[in-house]
């Protein structure tokens, strides 16, 4: 289980399996409030009096009260503190309102603590190399020379509007990865990012990758709300180019909200159990798919990582529950819960708590997303640096693919741009290596040709026993 603190810069592309109804009133409950006087509500008040009387300034108790707010739902998974007038500001700097990097962030006040919850796959910081978990720990902008560092940021707005720039403007992040003791990268880094305008992700990088057997490839980097109908345009345009079997690509999709999800899943289940929520407070609810099977039960294979995380999760768990599709990559992040956003006044903002946890079809225990996420029926693991050149490798394919979609993966990975890397010493360096190969992605491709050969070796078989027989 992962604990969030500070407050997540997000909203339907979240970094959860985001169910995000309408922001409700606290409301008056008949729970047994039975020691909580005395175990919570006392102490609570004991230690705001001593501040109030022996602190060395005088106190905002609204400040105080805010504060606790914050440290209460730092202590939950998946839950934070919504200042007032702030959901207008995520949904900007998610959308692309003014010139971003395009990453989610959380922030604690406390700690000073400015982390990247995740980086928008296509965006600048995607590209750049900015992965999820990377902590900022200063900010220059290039073209004046002005630092900043978390230190000096009051809330996560500030932490945004450093953050903003102009489309086309520089800045270079020190970061710091978390990569564990093994690895050998190095932990602290400086990454040169240009801000652009960043939109939702949609489908990216359609196409017919081996033109012989005709698998096809689709790479959805996030739940939108027009993904699905995105997906299934892609699937037909597929088609119309003799689609035998199809390559979903999930890494790096940090989900959205519940119902993009069974939209997404249900593209491919023919009256199927996407997923069910339940929660200590929250009725359970089971989600179905409708009749049609957009592939026609053609062979499929979903690539996940350890990124893959929320609705991303529910679709793999579903595809691989159902049996409908063969999941390749890595055990995905396990975030699999819904929200619900409960206001506290006008003045003081909202409560965002996470109220139930997202099931796949198998069922049991082993079935919750949040403490398991989904396994897939073939490992292939990357370490940190693979992982990182992954991220950057799907962009640079995607970007090539939109130029020329027929152009093969490993092909677009072997042309990185030149242009783009010019006077980054570090980028300079990395094209003298060989191309990237995206390993799990040439297993997806192997294991498809296997399930063709197979089903193809079949059809002559039962031809040939039909033609005996007359």
């Amino acid at each position: 289980m992962r604990k969030r603190s500070g407050i997540v810069a997000g909203f339907a592309l979240g970094l959860l399996v985001s169910l995000l109804l309408a922001s409700v009133p606290a409301q008056q409950d008949t729970t047994d409030w039975k020691g909580w006087d005395t175990d919570f509500f006392k102490p609570l008040g004991f230690a705001a009096r001593q501040v109030q009387v022996r602190y060395v300034d005088d106190v905002d108790p609204v400040k105080l009260r805010v504060g606790a707010y914050y440290g209460m739902l730092s202590q939950l998974d998946h839950s934070s503190y919504l200042p007032p007038g702030r959901t207008e500001e995520f949904e900007e700097d998610t959308t692309g309102g003014s010139g971003g990097l395009g990453v989610t962030i959380s922030f604690n006040p406390a700690r000073q603590l400015l982390k990247v919850e995740r980086p928008i796959p296509g965006s600048p910081a995607f590209k750049a190399g900015v992965l999820p978990g990377d902590v900022i720990l200063n900010l220059r902008e290039e073209a004046t020379g002005k630092e900043q560092k978390p230190s000096a940021f009051a809330d996560v707005r500030d932490a945004l509007l450093a953050l903003r720039g102009e489309p086309g403007s520089k800045v270079t992040l020190t970061v710091y990865h978390d990569r564990g003791r093994t690895s050998t990268m190095p932990s602290i880094e400086e990454i040169v990012v240009t801000r652009a305008l960043v939109t939702a992700p949609g489908v990216h990088g359609v196409r017919i990758l081996d033109q012989d057997w005709k698998i096809g490839y689709a790479y959805v980097p996030g739940l939108g709300d027009g993904t699905a109908g995105e997906l299934q345009k892609a699937v037909k345009e597929l088609a119309a180019q003799g689609l035998k079997a199809l390559i979903v690509d999930l890494r790096f999709n940090e989900g959205g909200s519940l119902a993009n999800a069974v939209s997404v899943a249900d593209l491919f289940l023919p009256e199927c159990t996407v997923v069910t929520t339940k929660g200590r407070a929250s009725p359970e609810q089971t989600f179905k798919s409708g009749p049609e099977d957009t592939l026609n039960g053609a062979p499929l294979v979903v690539l996940v990582n350890r990124y893959t995380a929320g609705g991303a999760e529910i679709v793999a768990g579903a595809l691989k529950d159902n049996r409908r599709a063969i999941v390749i990559g890595e055990t995905t992040s396990g975030q699999g819960s819904t929200e619900q956003s409960v206001k506290v006044s006008d003045a003081l903002g909202s409560l965002m708590l996470a109220t139930a946890r997202c099931y796949t079809p198998a069922g049991g225990e082993a079935a919750c997303i949040e403490k398991n996420g989904v396994k897939p029926h073939i490992e292939v693991k990357l370490d940190e640096q693979n992982g990182l050149l992954l991220a950057r490798s799907i962009g640079e394919q995607n970007d090539a693919a939109a130029k020329s979609p027929e152009q093969p993966a490993q092909a677009a990975a072997a042309k990185p741009d030149a242009a783009a890397a010019a006077g980054k010493p570090r980028e300079a360096a990395e094209q003298q290596k060989p191309p990237f190969r995206d390993v799990p992605l040439e297993r997806a491709v192997d294991v498809l040709k296997g399930v063709l050969v197979q089903a193809q070796a079949k059809s002559e078989g039962a031809a040939a026993a039909a033609a005996a027989t007359k």
